[in-house]
C-alpha cells in the first residue's frame, strides 16, 4: 500500500521517511501556520527540513530510550579519529561500507544518546512510562473540520492511558520548560495527539513530557500538561485547522499580510528602554 493511500488508523513500524510523505495537517505544519504563514506551511509539505545535528541527536536518543532493540541496527559509533586525516577518512569509509543501512553518529553524539538512556532508566517515574509502543503513526480526520491529520507519537504507554513525549532540552527546569512548551508549540502537539486518540476510538487521558537535559548532570523531569494549557491549545488548534481547511478548499495558501502594517519593538524591550531613561 502506498503511504499516501493509508486509511485513518494507528500504524506501527512506518519509517520516518515514509511518514513525512503521508498527506495531512501535522503538528509541525500547523505550528508553521501559527508562526509564519499558510505559504510557509505549504512549502514545508514538499520540502521537509533537513535534519540538523540537534535533530539527529534527538532522533538517536529517542531510539536509544524508546526502541532499545532497534538501537544497534540503526546506529553505529563513528571512528575516534580526525576525519580530516588520511587515516580518519579511510577508517570512516571502511565503517560506512560495513554498515550501509545504519546511521553513523559522531562518537560524542552516540555516547550522549546512551548516557541519556541511562539517566531516563534511572528515573523512577520516567522508567515506568517508557514501556509501550514507540513511534506510533496516527492518521485521522478531524471531526469538526474534516481535515485529514497525521501525527507520530513518541510513545503510546502500556502502563497508563497517556501519550508520552520525549524532549531533549538545554534546561528541564519547570519555568524554562514552560517557555519551551509555548515557543515550540508543545501544547498544540498535545491537543492534536489527544484528539487523534479520541477520533480513533482510543482512551488517552493525559499528555506527559519526559524532559532530559543534554548537558551534565543530565537532569530529568516528568511533566503532565495541565487542563489550562490543553484548553488553550484546543482553542488555538481549532482556529488553525479552520485556516487549513479554508486553504485546502480554496487552493490558496497566502503569505504574509500584503498591507503596510505598524510595527514596534517587543513589549519587554519597551520596558527596558523605559527603565534606562527614567
Amino acid at each position: 500500500m502506498s503511504p499516501d493511500s493509508r486509511a485513518p488508523g494507528l500504524y506501527d513500524g512506518i519509517p520516518m521517511s515514509e511518514y513525512l510523505r503521508i498527506p495531512g495537517a501535522s503538528n509541525g505544519l500547523l505550528r508553521t501556520l501559527r508562526d509564519k504563514s499558510p505559504m510557509h506551511a505549504r512549502y514545508k509539505m514538499t520540502h521537509p527540513d533537513e535534519p540538523t545535528e540537534a535533530m539527529r541527536i534527538g532522533g538517536a536518543t529517542h531510539t536509544a530510550v524508546l526502541e532499545p532493540d532497534e538501537w544497534e541496527r540503526r546506529y553505529v559509533r563513528g571512528v575516534d579519529l580526525d576525519l580530516r586525516t588520511k587515516a580518519g577518512k579511510e577508517a570512516q569509509a571502511e565503517l560506512e561500507a560495513g554498515n550501509p543501512h545504519a546511521e553513523i553518529l559522531k562518537p560524542e553524539a552516540y555516547d550522549l544518546a546512551l548516557t541519556l538512556r541511562e539517566v531516563v532508566l534511572a528515573h523512577p517515574r520516567a522508567r515506568r512510562l517508557v514501556e509501550g509502543k514507540a513511534e506510533r503513526t496516527m492518521i485521522w480526520d478531524d471531526p469538526e473540520t474534516g481535515v485529514r491529520c497525521r501525527g507520530r507519537a513518541d510513545l503510546w504507554s502500556d502502563v497508563a492511558p497517556v501519550i508520552v513525549d520525549l524532549k531533549t532540552t538545554r534546561d528541564a527546569a519547570r519555568e524554562a520548560f514552560q517557555r519551551d512548551i509555548y515557543t515550540f508549540g508543545y501544547y498544540l502537539q498535545a491537543v492534536h495527539y489527544l484528539n487523534a486518540a479520541s477520533a480513533l476510538g482510543e482512551t488517552r487521558d493525559h499528555f506527559v513530557f519526559i524532559a532530559i537535559e543534554k548537558t551534565p548532570p543530565y537532569g530529568v523531569a516528568v511533566y503532565d500538561l495541565d487542563d489550562d494549557a490543553l484548553m488553550a491549545g484546543a482553542e488555538e488548534l481549532r482556529s488553525l485547522l479552520m485556516r487549513w481547511k479554508k486553504c485546502e478548499e480554496s487552493g490558496e495558501w497566502p503569505g504574509y499580510d500584503t498591507r503596510v502594517t505598524p510595527i514596534s519593538i517587543p513589549t519587554w524591550a519597551l520596558r527596558q528602554v523605559e527603565g534606562r531613561t527614567e
